[in-house]
This record gives C-alpha cells, sequence and structure tokens, in this order.
C-alpha cells in the first residue's frame, strides 16, 4: 500500500509534469519529456487526475507512437472499468474526439 501512497501527486504536480512533458516532447528533448511522464504513469493506476492527464499529453501527437501507444495500454488496463476514461481513449482512436485538458488547464 505504501507503494500506491509514494504514486499520489497532487493537481499541481500533475498539471505541471503534463504540460512540461509536452513543451519537453515538442521541443525534441525526449528524455526529458519520458522523466516527466514516469510519475504521471506510476501515478495513474490510483489516481484519476493522473489519468485523464496523461490522455491530454497524448492528444497533443508530440510523444513518439510506440510511447503514446504504451501510455494508452496503460490507461485501459488501470482504469477499465471507468467509462469516461474509456470512452475518451475510444474517441482518440477512432479521430472521434475532443482535446482534453486536466483540471486547471
Amino acid at each position: 500500500m505504501s507503494n500506491n501512497l509514494s504514486a499520489v501527486r497532487s493537481s499541481e504536480e500533475i498539471e505541471t509534469l503534463a504540460r512540461d512533458a509536452v513543451a519537453d516532447a515538442r521541443a525534441e528533448r525526449r528524455e526529458q519529456a519520458l522523466q516527466k511522464l514516469a510519475p504521471l504513469r506510476k501515478a495513474q493506476t490510483c489516481q484519476r487526475e493522473a489519468a485523464m492527464a496523461l490522455l491530454w499529453v497524448v492528444d497533443h501527437i508530440c510523444l513518439p507512437r510506440d510511447v503514446a501507444a504504451g501510455i494508452l495500454m496503460e490507461i485501459a488496463q488501470s482504469h477499465d472499468e471507468d467509462a469516461d476514461i474509456l470512452a475518451r481513449e475510444a474517441a482518440r482512436t477512432t479521430g472521434r474526439h475532443r482535446p482534453l485538458r486536466p483540471a486547471g488547464m
């Protein structure tokens, strides 16, 4: 259980990590972007807000395809009963989506 607690991030941390990851990816700083995504990927398993932020990052189409696919797979596995997250993910993969924004963005 302590593993899950250590993964919990504040809303501000989630927002900052997501924005910074997109900025790094757009500036072709892949390693820095991946470092910023790592805590979000860990937190998304127990924190819906982190999963939504990751969907927002993927929605910016700034990550390599393999990274984006891995993130989407992790979210689907962690939130397989969350209809809103799965609907957004499905809409994104079929091209019928609206841009996502984490809280406060």
